[in-house]
């Protein structure tokens, strides 16, 4: 019987110090991991710092355009804004036709019921930002008017 509770208490000891070493182990797979994962979130906020300096960037070279009715470009977004450009602005202030990258419209097309009656808002990328701020500029001075039927 004696012989019995000593084996039983060696096998708790034995599993005891095997708890033990589990342990401690864990605790050092703890650590490693809270180190990682400090690591991991200083990277990600500084990679989504990233991303929005560079979506901003991408954006600065964009102009909205609210207003224009719909279907005038006929299909053909970037010449329709470029002669738009040398309409509103003018030919003093652009003798040469701005260079556009892109331009297109956002949002709800309008519906055939009438239930979206505003046209969609026209977004240009300029290719060169300056041609943006001066039409920025003279917006900010003059009303624009653009009068096309």
């Amino acid at each position: 019987m004696l012989d019995g509770i000593w084996s039983t208490a060696e096998e708790q000891g034995r599993r005891m110090d095997a708890f033990e070493h589990d342990m401690c182990d864990y605790s050092d797979r703890i650590v490693s991991l809270e180190e990682t994962v400090a690591w991991l979130s200083s990277e990600n906020q500084q990679l989504k710092e990233k991303n929005e300096d560079l979506k901003s960037r991408s954006c600065r070279c964009n102009l909205r355009i609210v207003g224009i009715p719909e279907k005038m470009e006929h299909g053909d977004p970037v010449g329709f804004m470029t002669g738009f450009f040398t309409e509103v602005l003018g030919t003093t202030l652009v003798p040469t036709p701005l260079k556009l990258d892109r331009a297109h419209r956002i949002g709800a097309p309008p519906m055939p019921d009438g239930v979206n009656l505003k046209p969609q808002v026209f977004i240009v990328r300029f290719h060169n930002f300056q041609d943006k701020e001066s039409v920025l500029q003279r917006q900010s001075r003059d009303q624009l008017i653009f009068s096309r039927k």
